[in-house]
């Protein structure tokens, strides 16, 4: 009889130290970011104590806010943050005859008003 291995990690999100999926790459550009930051400090001739407290507060408060967003949204939480961003708080319909019954009026032949409708795929 042959034996099989099963990978029981296939659809696992990547996961580093708490940090799951896009916000690993959050962190990474985050803390490129800082080493530019230095960088610029440096260049800048700003006392090295300075520039290293500088870039301590900051990378604190970089650390701090991923590992904030990914606890409060998860693995998709951005992206439906995201997307219940973009629902419209109301849906308004002027006019009455949307509640009305739409074959008396020849609508569902595929003209609204005399137009072509674009919902149900006859429109060119």
């Amino acid at each position: 009889m042959p034996v099989y291995i099963i990978n029981k990690g296939v659809n696992k999100p990547i996961s580093f130290k708490g940090l799951v999926a896009q916000y690993i790459w959050w962190l990474a550009a985050g803390i490129l970011m800082l080493m530019l930051l230095y960088a610029v400090l440096y260049l800048c001739a700003v006392n090295t104590y300075v520039s290293m407290a500088i870039v301590g507060c900051v990378g604190f408060l970089i650390f701090y806010a991923v590992y904030r967003v990914n606890n409060k949204y998860g693995e998709f939480g951005i992206m439906k943050m995201i997307a219940r961003k973009r629902l419209p708080a109301a849906i308004r319909c002027k006019a009455r005859s949307v509640f009305f019954d739409k074959r008396k009026k020849g609508v569902c032949d595929g003209k609204v008003d005399g137009r072509d409708n674009p919902y149900n795929g006859s429109g060119r």
